[in-house]
Parts: structure tokens; sequence; C-alpha cells
């Protein structure tokens, strides 16, 4: 039914226009507009640094910068439409330091009135964008506002470089946006009908692509929806959301996936009585041992409230469909249970390896609770079987040992080798990336190694990929789900002067958890470097696909999802779902110690390989 008038009122000064009947359930994005109001006036006498801004995040590429002595002075002019009374700002600040440990940032007037803040440095290089607020500023003179900048050298025996591309005074503010997907245009959602009465831009990559699909709007790409709705119960807006999902998800055919079997088995599902804690574990199992797909899960804050979460200190890893143990998390436990055992039975249960039930699902058998007790039967690497009983105990912690390197940094294994581990790809990661690249550039030859590397942003991938490819190139193709034609996406020739050295010989590893835009980043990398090899135990996972968070009422429940995506990503045309990327060189593990952080058998084939 249409809503009374003044609950129309309030919805159109959120939404906009709008059709309203019968439902109240709306679909809409986030975005952040920056409010400058002071822009900052480089003095003429600033060195040009020579040193250009890559894009980061919403922001822009910066084609001019500046360096900074210490204790500089920013001048900033006030724009004609900036307010008269301002009780705060928010100093915005992208720049790039070396040796360079502490900055002190100090807001004055011509009044005398001041206030400082300080910042400390975790790493050096090209640093995220910043924003320090600058409260009670009411007595200031809004007219006269300048920013003093003094910092301290991280080696006082080397010199310090602070430059800035870009600052500016102001504020930022949240605006909602009704989502145009097509998901969201029918009942039970109160969107538009039609995507007619929702404006739409042409897709914005600040310059990073040299052609993107036409037809395909920077609104479609919006990863965040946000489901809200104020009058219906969440397990009705939770069966809503979740069937059209279901229904709008495009990857049946590649997963070789029955659609109407799956939908009549959801709607039996959505049928049952139970809690929403319980529809909520129920849709995880669904979606688990149904699609199968890493791309589309939902999570809760059910979970959150069990003071006992499930926990394991035994690990396994599939040695030709036999399952071995590959960490113990327990020192107790490892005289017991030694590495290299095989695991027989859990709990009584027979363990067979196989492609319904894998490592993953033999883990979810070994996770209870705390407290819980345990019987698992194996043969430990001497031959002899054994039963070996044990309670969970509250907490396991990884050590070092097993951990591995768990952050995204780079070391030199040898002479002519430099190590670099990416386990996420985003604007920070890249930064990092670029700004070292002067040290490893010193090095002939470069490991990438993505293994469990589950994606990330494309557009940061693309500037990654643009450091190692002086030229434009094909990012991935692209085939439209409402008419099945090929387009493709080509990034830009290199915006920044930070390139990988031409010359140099570049491996690239893999295994079955590296996901998304790590898949397309090795795909590129083989595609289009003459001297570049992927090396990897197994294939990628093959999961390649704009992901999305549709969140729920109260941000109690949301599904990472790629069932609202426009369209599907192609590699050479074809698409890798459910195949992933093939090694070059396949590496064959035998034993335990074959594994990282053991030995690392594919590390050494790829240091003696590349």
């Amino acid at each position: 039914m249409c809503k009374q008038k003044n609950l129309l009122a309030i919805i159109f000064l959120l939404f906009g226009t709008v059709q309203l009947c019968f439902s109240q359930t709306y679909a809409y994005y986030k975005t952040r507009k920056y409010i400058k109001n002071y822009t900052w006036l480089p003095d003429f006498k600033l060195k040009a640094s020579g040193l250009q801004f890559p894009v980061f995040d919403d922001m822009e590429s910066l084609g001019q910068s500046f360096l900074l002595p210490n204790q500089s002075i920013l001048n900033f002019k006030t724009k004609s439409d900036t307010p008269e009374k301002i009780s705060s700002l928010n100093l915005v600040l992208r720049f790039f330091v070396q040796n360079v440990s502490i900055a002190e940032f100090k807001i004055t007037d011509n009044q005398s009135h001041e206030l400082k803040r300080t910042v400390k440095f975790i790493s050096q290089g090209y640093q995220p964008p910043l924003f320090l607020n600058f409260d009670s500023l009411s007595a200031f003179d809004k007219k006269n506002l300048k920013i003093a900048i003094t910092f301290q050298n991280l080696n006082t025996k080397n010199l310090a470089r602070f430059i800035v591309g870009d600052a500016w005074l102001g504020d930022s503010k949240i605006e909602k946006h009704l989502s145009p997907s097509k998901t969201f245009m029918d009942l039970p959602y109160s969107n538009p009908r039609s995507t007619s009465s929702v404006q739409l831009t042409p897709f914005e990559s600040t310059g990073q692509y040299l052609h993107f699909p036409t037809d395909q709007y920077e609104e479609h790409y919006k990863s965040n929806v946000f489901i809200e709705d104020s009058l219906r119960k969440p397990e009705e807006i939770l069966n809503d959301v979740f069937f059209s999902l279901l229904r709008s998800y495009p990857f049946y055919n590649e997963r070789n996936l029955d659609k109407n079997q799956i939908l009549t088995k959801a709607e039996a599902l959505l049928r049952e009585k139970s809690s929403l804690c319980d529809k909520v574990a129920k849709i995880s199992h669904f979606l688990n041992t149904e699609l199968k797909d890493p791309h589309f899960s939902i999570q809760s804050k059910c979970s959150l409230q069990s003071d006992k979460p499930l926990i394991t200190p035994i690990y396994c890893y599939n040695f030709n469909d036999r399952a071995i143990v590959s960490a113990i998390l327990d020192t107790e436990l490892e005289e017991k249970i030694p590495l290299g055992s095989e695991i027989l039975e859990i709990n009584g249960k027979r363990i067979s390896l196989s492609k319904e039930f894998t490592v993953d699902h033999l883990h979810q058998l070994l996770k209870k609770t705390p407290g819980e007790k345990m019987i698992v039967k194996l043969i430990n690497p001497a031959g002899i079987t054994d039963e070996v009983n044990y309670s969970l105990k509250p907490m396991y912690s990884t050590s070092k040992k097993y951990s591995g390197n768990k952050g995204d940094t780079y070391t030199f294994l040898n002479d002519s080798t430099t190590y670099y581990k990416i386990n996420s790809i985003n604007d920070q990661t890249i930064n990092t990336f670029i700004s070292n690249l002067d040290s490893i550039n010193t090095k002939k030859n470069l490991i990438l190694d993505f293994r469990n590397c589950g994606g990330g942003d494309f557009l940061a991938g693309a500037r990654f990929l643009s450091s190692f490819i002086q030229k434009p190139f094909k990012y991935f193709d692209f085939e439209k789900l409402n008419s099945n034609k090929l387009d493709s996406v080509i990034v830009n020739r290199n915006l920044s002067p930070s390139n990988f050295r031409e010359n140099g010989r570049i491996a690239v590893i893999i295994n079955k958890n590296s996901a998304c835009v790590a898949e397309l980043l090795a795909g590129c990398l083989k595609k289009e470097r003459a001297n570049a090899k992927i090396f990897g135990s197994e294939s990628s996972i093959g999961a390649l696909a704009f992901t999305y968070q549709v969140v729920l009422p109260n941000e109690e429940i949301s599904f990472t999802t790629n069932a609202i995506s426009y369209g599907k990503i192609l590699i050479n045309g074809k698409s890798i779902e459910t195949k992933g990327i093939v090694p070059d060189v396949l590496v064959k593990l035998e034993k335990v110690e074959d594994l990282a952080p053991y030995e690392d058998k594919v590390l050494r084939a790829a240091v003696n390989g590349i």
C-alpha cells in the first residue's frame, strides 16, 4: 500500500522522487562528497619534485607535486561559497615522505590563534590521504588560515623529503542514492521500475582506464548496497534479499548448476520456521553446499553472540586425496600427532577426501567449541596407527613457524632476486610497492607471491600492472549480461614514472586460494611480459567477478555477492570460473616439508626457474 504523506515527505528528502506502492524496502548506496572550503596556493618559490601522485580510492592522480622544506607554511585561499560560521575543518593532504618519522601540523590565523596535531609515520613513501581534524575553530579568523608543517628525520644522518601533491581544508558528507541494479527494480523493492528515473554518470577511473564499456556507469560499481525498511520484520527482508540475489546469480552455467532446482530448494528453506540466527546459519550452509562460490556468502553478528567460537588446533593439507596434518597449534599435541600424520577418522567418522568432501569440510569436523572432547584416529609418519583423545582449549595462537610472512612486504632472497608477498590488492598495497621500486629494481629477478591472496580492488590492480607494462593494454574482456555482447577494459599507459625494470624477470606464485584480481594480475603479467612465468602446486580458485556487499537494516546481516554484477569478466575471451589460472610450472608437493612456510618447494622452484 502507498504510505501516508508525512512518511512520503521523509523518503523524498532521502532519495528524491521514487515510486512508493506495495512496499517500502529500499536498496541504496552511499557516496562521500568532498567540500573544499579552502584550497592551497603553492608558493612560487617551492621546488617541483617531479613526483606524480597515483590515483587513490576516489581521488584523482596528480601531475605535479612540491618539495616542502622543514617548517614550511601552507597558505589557503577561501572559496567564495565558504560559510561564515565554521566550527571545525579537516586538513586533507596527499603527500610522500622519505626518512620522516614525525610531522607536526599547526593551524594559525592572523589573530595568534593556533591548534596543533601530530602524526607518526609507520611506513615511508606514498601515504594514504591524510584527514586531520582541527576542531574548535570558532574564534579563528577564517579568511587568514595557514598550516605550518614541521617534521623530524627518521635517521638524522640522511636527508628527509616531504613532498605534497595537494592540500585543502574542508569537510565531507555522506549522500544516499538509490541503487540502479536491476535486482532491486522490482517488488518487493521500492526502487524505480526502470533506470530512467535514476541519473547515471559515465564510469570515472581518474585516467586509469583508456577504455571502459560506454554503457557501464559509475553507479553500477558502488560496492556496498544498503537495504532499508523500517516496517517489515528482519526475517522477511532477509528472505527477500536472499531470494532476489539467487534469481540474479549469473554463474549457474559455469558451475554446472540447475537454476530452477536451486531456487526450488531455496524456497523450501525459506518457508521453514526458525529464528533469525538459525535462518542465517541455514542460508550459509545452503550457499556453501549448493553454490560453492567463494564470492557468494552471508555474514552476521549472530556468531558474535556466542562466547564459544568454533576452534581447532589441527590443520591438514590434501596430498593425493590423503588428509595429512600440516600444522599443530598445541604444543601438548605435537608429540601425539606429529606433522605428516594422516587423519583416518574424526569422532568416529571415516575420512575420505574427494571433490565433494574437501579439506575445508574436514576442518569443519575438527572445529568445535572450547571444552569439547575430540577423538582423532591417524597413521603417524612411522606407519603406526593411533587414536588420540584431547579436549579443545579456550583458544590457540598461531606461532610464527606456521604463519609465515603475513605482511605485504619485500625481501632480497639473493644477489639477483627480490621476493614480494602480496596478501591483498588495494591502493595502499600498491603505494607500498611503488614506493620501494627503486630498491626492488636493484635486482633483476622479482618473485610476486599471490598465494592466499583473495583479490581486492580492480583499479588498484590496473595501476599495479601499469608499473610493469609501459603501454596501453587489455585488462580483461567484459561480457554484458543483458546482451551477451563482448567489450574490453583497456588500461592507460603508466601515469607515473614508477616502473619495474624492462629487462627484469618475473615469477608469479599462485595457489588454490589465489582469487579474483590476483588471478587477473597473474594472467595479465603472463600475457604482457615475455619474461613472466607462473609457478604453483595447483591452479588458482577460478572466481573472477565484481563483488558487492549487500547490507541489511541495522547492519547486523550482510551478503558478499557477485549476483548484482552487470557483466562477466573474461580472460582472452574465456571465463575462468571454477577453472582458474593454470601454472606454467606445476610443482608437485609430496610431503609436509614441501609446504610454505616450511621448506617451501614452490618458492624454491620459482627462485631456480625464474
